[in-house]
């Protein structure tokens, strides 16, 4: 299974439980957490799994997730802004037009 375009982290959590639960796994998080550091699609998020290798939880990653994937929307959000912020031009008052 690979992470697909647009999922985050916790919706191809889901599918990677349901589908690692029918292979009778003896450590069922530490699979996921393994495939969740294969087949990750952004490689910033997989080194920071990386990073997180030492705490070795899936809930661990899923919250790094988390908090990645909201910065990244706010960053997207802020870059969407900014580019549509129009500055106006600011002309001395004619004193005919008050």
């Amino acid at each position: 299974m690979v992470q697909l375009e647009g999922e985050t982290i916790d919706q191809f959590v889901c599918p990677l439980r349901q589908k690692a639960a029918s292979c009778e796994f003896d450590k069922l998080d530490e699979a996921i957490w393994d495939q969740l550091i294969e087949k990750c699609r952004d490689p910033e998020l997989r080194r920071k799994f990386l990073e997180k290798a030492q705490d070795g939880t899936l809930t661990v990653l899923q919250e790094v997730a988390q908090i990645h994937e909201s910065v990244k929307l706010q960053m997207q959000s802020l870059e969407t802004s900014s580019k549509d912020d129009q500055v106006n031009a600011v002309r001395p008052v004619d004193p005919k037009w008050g």
